[in-house]
């Protein structure tokens, strides 16, 4: 890291840091997916489950909404 801040571009590991920005690439990925099953699954039961009152429902829309800024990031 050192070297990249120092702008010493030939003793960049440069290996390392392709091994490195894959996992996060890799990582973000998988967080991605994760965040939109959540809200797939959030969704359907939202429209699909009985109506049992406005907390459910406040509970339901809270969800959706952090699932789908946290998607947004």
């Amino acid at each position: 890291m050192h070297a990249i801040r120092e702008g010493r571009i030939q003793q960049i590991d440069r290996a390392n840091v392709a091994e490195e920005l894959e996992d996060m690439g890799k990582s973000e990925k998988q967080a991605l997916r994760s965040q939109l099953a959540s809200l797939m699954a959030h969704l359907l039961k939202w429209a699909y489950q009985p109506r049992r009152g406005a907390t459910t429902q406040n509970s339901w829309r809270a969800s959706i909404k952090c699932a789908r800024r946290t998607i947004n990031k």
